[in-house]
């Protein structure tokens, strides 16, 4: 059998074996051409003042107006943090809980919850993420393409049936970790960019192969009409500002409650 020599990154060493990537003439990740990007090229203060006009547009007094999901990690913590004390946001917070967990997050979740933030907790039928993770594992390798399924499924799910305009998540990760450059300058995406970049392509329709309409109540995406009738929007909050994990562990740490391992 013949071999081929995998490529690597000539400044981080990340190999094209991760999906989407793309390299530039200089053998340089699509990761790295992002990190230099962040620095010479965005105007961040202009971003900003777009992430205050979207929340003065939907910051709608006694009742939730957005969407914010965690885990109880430094990331989702931070922004919780920011949409809600200084967007001035009335954040519900809304956390999937995987497969298996560990006690360190658990109990980072319950101070999160301590320092004053509501969470909804979904706790899906383990019996049918199971069933879904096998498909992850053989057809994907993804082992746990259950949990992340349900992560873009059931938050879109929420922002419909509880009618908030907003939902904001973490990081772009395609853009900041090596992958596809598609919503490198875009604030929002849309149910086809979650099933191919998040998902992989992984279509949740699929699984009505094997399990009921009932087991499947999780994973069904909202149509386009709901959600373009209801005027969701679903973003990124590393659109809006250079994403700094250890920033985020700093602010999670002082104001979240959250414990190191």
């Amino acid at each position: 059998m013949k071999r081929r020599k995998i490529k690597y990154c000539t400044n981080c060493l990340m190999s094209e074996m991760r999906p989407r990537i793309w390299f530039d003439e200089r053998g340089v990740c699509s990761a790295c051409c992002w990190a230099e990007e962040k620095i010479t090229t965005i105007d961040w203060n202009q971003r900003w003042r777009q992430l205050v006009e979207l929340c003065d547009q939907n910051r709608f007094p006694g009742k939730f107006n957005c969407i914010v999901p965690v885990s109880g990690g430094k990331d989702s913590s931070y922004v919780a943090y920011i949409m809600k004390h200084k967007m001035k946001m009335n954040p519900l917070c809304i956390t999937i809980t995987p497969g298996s967990t560990l006690d360190i997050g658990q109990r980072n979740l319950r101070n999160f919850i301590k320092n004053g933030y509501d969470v909804l907790q979904v706790d899906v039928n383990p019996q049918v993420l199971a069933r879904i993770d096998k498909i992850g594992l053989v057809e994907y390798g993804r082992p746990m393409l259950g949990w992340m399924t349900a992560v873009q499924t059931v938050i879109f799910k929420m922002a419909v049936n509880l009618n908030i305009p907003l939902v904001m998540y973490g990081e772009e990760g395609e853009t900041e970790y090596g992958g596809s450059s598609k919503l490198r300058n875009s604030a929002y995406y849309d149910v086809e960019d979650s099933i191919n970049l998040y998902l992989s392509g992984a279509d949740p329709k699929q699984y009505s192969e094997i399990l009921s309409p009932e087991e499947l109540v999780w994973f069904n995406y909202p149509t386009h009409s709901e959600l373009r009738s209801l005027n969701i929007k679903i973003a990124h909050f590393s659109h809006f500002e250079n994403w700094d994990p250890y920033h985020h562990y700093l602010v999670a740490k002082e104001f979240c409650g959250l414990q190191e391992s």
